[in-house]
Parts: C-alpha cells; structure tokens; sequence
C-alpha cells in the first residue's frame, strides 16, 4: 500500500526551493514569470537530481521516495545499488491537489527551453502516478472564484492556470493535456455549466476542441474562444501582453 507523505516531501522540497543554493536557478526562472503569492498558493518546491540526492534524503527516507514513485532503484550486485529520481529533468514541482485540497501526486517541470527539450525528446512535464483524467488541475484554488463568476476557462498546461491566477483571473483550470474525460466533465458540473473552452493554439489544442464539443457539447453549455494569432498558449498571452485582469483577457481573445 502506498505510504501518502506528500505533505512532508512538499514542504522539504519547498525548502530546497527557497532556502538552498541547489534551487537557485529554478527560482530565478520562478521569480521571472510568477509573484510570490502566486507560488505559495500552487506550493512550488524543488526536487533534487541524482547528484544531490541526498540533500532530500536527509528529510525524507528512501523507503518513503521509493513507494511514493520518486525514487527507483538498480541493483548493479549484490552489494551495490544506484538511486534514481522519476523527476530527474522535471526538478521544479508543485503538488497535484483534488478538488478538497489533498495532495494526490506531484508534477514536475522541466526548465529546459523548446529546443533543449526536442533534443532530449522530453516532455515539458512530468507527473507522478495518479489517474489524471479523475482531477482537473487548479480546481481546489479555483472552485470559489467558479461559483462566484458562474462560468470557467478550461486551459491545458498547469502553467495556463497558475498565470491566470497570477494575474487575477482565478476561475481558470486545467486539463493537463487536451482531451477531457467524462469523469473530469462530470466533476466540473458540481461548480457550473458554463465553460469557456480555451485551448493551446495549436492543432492539438483544434483537434482535442472539436473531441470535447463531439462528445460533451449536447450535455452542457461551451463557447470556443480563442488565443490570437502569435501566442501558442494562455500563458505566453497573458505575460506578453501584460493582462491583469478577468476584462483584459476578454478583450484580447477570439471567439
């Protein structure tokens, strides 16, 4: 059975974030594109490489790592093994939350650029093992602003939702990916069903529009709105173009 310390990995890696030399580099990329109100909120923390490893082990047990996904062993003989970390190139994490706040997983961001990560052939994140498709990303931090504003964005990068929030626009969540499960649909229903579908501007992000509006759209209201021409994602919309606010944003899109 696995041994749920996430609560204390968070907090140690936390630590490593803010108060070590080893999470400098991703606090400046941190500090570069979030506030830091934003980042206490989403609980960023910094996982450690293998080379320093042992800076998390002096907080946490390997036991605890191991069963919880972090860490994975290779025998090499008998008496000799090699720890490896599942977030070796996704060293800054934030906790993965349900929508009543407990911490389910951890996902972590690689801080290599596009190029650097086509070369790697690397994904831009990394989760640990839960069921994704059962949780929508930011919904425990958006869910009052949902009920209060009576509608969401739906976004796929976790970074999508984490800028909005930076910038005042909190009744945004996020896919993760950009397909959308029936159990995910379902779980938004609890909180509106007015969604404002707001997808990467990429054909992925066309493609995994039109699955949703086929298999959902006679269940509840969507309206397609779109990032301009220039800007793959929200993310890089709302930094660029400096949106602060819910008004802004409505102003820029296209529908």
């Amino acid at each position: 059975m696995q041994i749920n310390k996430y609560d204390d990995i968070v907090a140690v890696c936390n630590n490593l974030l803010y108060n070590c030399p080893i999470g400098d580099k991703a606090l400046t990329y941190l500090n570069n594109r979030l506030t830091k109100e934003a980042q206490l909120k989403f609980g960023f923390g910094f996982f450690p490489p293998q080379d320093q490893l042992k800076m998390l082990l002096s907080f946490i047990d390997e036991a605890t790592l191991i069963e919880n996904n972090l860490l994975y062993v290779k025998n090499i003989d008998s008496e000799y093994k090699i720890l490896f970390s599942t977030l070796e190139q996704h060293n800054l994490i934030l906790p993965y939350r349900d929508v009543y706040g407990k911490i389910i997983g951890l996902v972590g961001r690689s801080l290599l650029d596009d190029e650097e990560r086509s070369i790697l052939q690397l994904s831009k994140y990394k989760n640990t093992d839960f069921k994704k498709s059962k949780h929508l990303f930011g919904l425990y931090e958006s869910k009052r602003a949902i009920l209060d504003t009576g509608y969401v964005y739906i976004v796929e990068g976790q970074f999508d939702c984490i800028q909005a929030h930076n910038r005042g626009i909190e009744n945004v969540i996020a896919l993760g990916s950009s397909n959308m499960s029936t159990e995910q649909l379902i779980l938004l229903l609890r909180y509106t069903n007015n969604i404002k579908l707001l997808l990467d501007n990429d054909e992925a992000g066309k493609l995994g529009r039109e699955r949703i509006l086929e298999k959902y759209g006679r269940y509840t209201t969507f309206s397609n709105l779109y990032i301009p021409s220039g800007f793959k994602d929200l993310d890089e919309l709302l930094s660029e173009m400096h949106i602060n606010s819910s008004e802004e944003l409505k102003k820029s899109l296209r529908s």
